[in-house]
């Protein structure tokens, strides 16, 4: 596979119409470049990033993973969004081998397998699907530094990656932060439990115990986050999950996705969720959402009871609906819906 040329000379042959419609504006005459955001937190929205901050993130990552020029990277995310361009940003900075594919859920399923990158960028979701074909799970190590982000990465997800030989990193970010401020290696014997702030960021929490940070090369103003944080020290914090999703039951603030590593192990690979219903005593109550065919009486009967021994009951789902299929964001998120309730 042949890399993108990535100069204003060479974009008549750039294919791809997403790629090309990204470069025409990096090589106009604005200082500023229209990106969408994902709308995993709300309704999508177009915001301006100007081009010297997003040259400024692509420095920051390149120097963070030590790429070095002629670096043969693999740009398999959608281009209208923030890390699919910040990846053509760092190509250009860097003078990389860019090779863009499709994006798909299996970005590797159909690269040879004798394709080597030493950088690439996949959604949580891409991994897992990766991880589950034997074929493309042996391209994977064919990565050597793997950066994942976009959506959380879960317990089951991290245990996957452990024997994977490919350096493995969560990243932390978003469009206004123009991708990633925060790196945790996952696999590896320096891997951390914990976040990292990159050089030049620093962070605090609100009132709320919300992450806000502030980073002058990035963003005129301090960016505000929904995302409850635990500092372990001034550079380094836990992700908890998001102000947005708390559940308040009975005066109970529970936060869907800390309780959701707890119930992982016994959903094995089923793709579930927690959010809340309206309730007459608790004000709201907990739901398990499960994707799928909703589990029969005996088998929620026993699982309710078993997370409630597990987990204590004011922590434990007090009921379990479920959908066939979940609603995805199209960076791939699940959309915390409340489904009606099964009869």
């Amino acid at each position: 596979m042949n890399g993108i040329k990535i100069d204003a000379q060479h974009l008549n042959l750039v294919q791809d119409d997403q790629i090309r419609m990204f470069l025409e504006q990096w090589w106009n005459d604005e200082l500023v470049v229209e990106v969408k955001t994902s709308g995993s937190t709300g309704t999508p929205k177009t915001i301006l990033l100007e081009k010297k901050k997003m040259l400024a993130s692509a420095a920051m990552t390149i120097s963070y993973f030590n790429l070095k020029k002629n670096t043969r990277a693999l740009l398999c995310l959608p281009t209208q969004y923030i890390a699919g361009k910040l990846m053509l940003v760092r190509a250009m900075l860097g003078e990389w081998d860019l090779i863009s594919v499709e994006p798909s859920s299996n970005p590797l399923e159909k690269i040879n397998e004798s394709e080597h990158f030493g950088f690439c960028a996949m959604t949580p979701m891409q991994v897992s699907r990766i991880l589950s074909d034997p074929a493309s799970k042996i391209k994977l190590e064919n990565i050597d530094q793997l950066i994942i982000g976009g959506g959380e990465t879960s317990a089951e997800l991290i245990r996957q990656i452990q024997p994977v030989k490919t350096k493995c990193y969560s990243t932390y970010g978003m469009t206004e932060t123009i991708t990633h401020v925060a790196i945790q290696k996952l696999n590896g014997e320096d891997k951390s439990e914990v976040f990292s702030l990159m050089k030049g960021v620093n962070a605090y929490t609100d009132e709320r115990n919300c992450l806000v940070i502030e980073a002058a090369h990035l963003s005129d103003e301090k960016i505000v986050t929904n995302d409850l944080v635990e500092f372990v020290d001034f550079k380094k914090f836990k992700w908890l999950g998001r102000y947005d999703n708390i559940i308040n039951s009975g005066g109970i603030k529970l936060v869907p996705e800390e309780l959701e590593k707890q119930i992982a192990p016994l959903l094995n690979d089923r793709r579930f969720y927690l959010c809340g219903a309206a309730d007459v005593e608790l004000g709201q109550k907990l739901i398990l959402v499960v994707e799928g065919p909703q589990p029969d009486s005996t088998t929620t009967s026993l699982l309710l009871n078993h997370l409630r021994e597990s987990m204590g009951k004011n922590n434990a789902p007090r009921e379990i609906r479920s959908l066939n299929s979940f609603m995805l964001t199209e960076t791939g998120k699940i959309k915390r819906i409340l489904p009606e309730k099964n009869t």
